[in-house]
């Protein structure tokens, strides 16, 4: 199937794999086990930035970035350059600059609302969800609303310009 940032995850795939590469096999049991140990240590950051390693690596990139957000919001807030210098050579994230990148995570509604959201909440996962972005059929109402809305607006903002001077 193809999506708009394909492209752009096989790369950080790659990059990940390159730096700690862990079997297709292994994963749930590697992703399970990381899971438990974070809920026994939450303040072990870099076992987070080994959870977020293994989601990506398991293409499930919301959970994956939420655990690198974790990890880069403590950095923020605590700098600590043996963290830093760990996730720089585990997730590469000054690689991870297009698509849905590591990058672009750090000023998204992710990262402004929803991720403070779910740790002031205590919510450890994000579960999937309909993600527009792969549906094509989505895609393309979406443009042809787009199309017939943008001159309507146009219409809209002209007509009330022009009624607003007649007060």
């Amino acid at each position: 199937m193809d999506y708009w940032c394909k492209e752009d995850n096989i790369k950080r795939l790659k990059i990940l794999r390159n730096n700690r590469d862990i079997k297709t096999e292994r994963l749930s049991g590697t992703i399970d086990s990381l899971k438990k140990q974070v809920l026994s240590n939450p303040k072990n950051y870099r076992l987070k930035a080994d959870l977020a390693h293994a989601y990506y690596l398991n293409q499930d990139v919301s959970n994956a970035h939420y655990q690198y957000w974790q990890v880069w919001d403590h950095l923020q807030k605590s700098p600590n350059i043996q963290l830093e210098n760990y996730v720089n050579n585990l997730l590469s994230p000054n690689l991870d600059t297009t698509g849905r990148s590591m990058r672009r995570l750090k000023t998204s509604e992710y990262a402004l609302i929803a991720f403070p959201l779910m740790q002031e909440m205590d919510i450890r996962e994000l579960l999937p969800m309909d993600c527009q972005d792969y549906d094509l059929n989505w895609s393309a109402s979406a443009l042809a609303f787009y199309d017939r809305f943008e001159p309507f607006k146009k219409t809209l903002q002209l007509l009330i310009q022009k009624n607003w001077r007649a007060f």
